[in-house]
């Protein structure tokens, strides 16, 4: 009976420890997610200005780059 109560024991004991295990990471799993969408929110909320202002810049190059071309595609040289 002892013997039995012995590997009762290791068993309970083995399993516990293996879901344990498996709670420290799903707790770890569920911080990283958060920090994942806090730190996207931030980026959201930092580079898309930038990104629309580069976007800006690069409509006005384009829209000088076509004056430019319309210009030199009349002729006319004398402002």
């Amino acid at each position: 009976m002892s013997n039995h109560n012995s590997l009762y024991r290791t068993l309970i004991r083995s399993h516990l420890t293996i879901a344990g295990l498996g709670f420290i990471v799903l707790c770890a799993g569920l911080v990283a997610i958060w920090q994942l969408g806090s730190s996207a929110g931030r980026l959201a909320n930092d580079i898309g200005p930038a990104a629309q202002a580069s976007l800006r810049i690069v409509s006005g190059i384009q829209a000088s780059t076509a004056a430019l071309n319309g210009w030199v595609a009349v002729g006319r040289y004398a402002l």
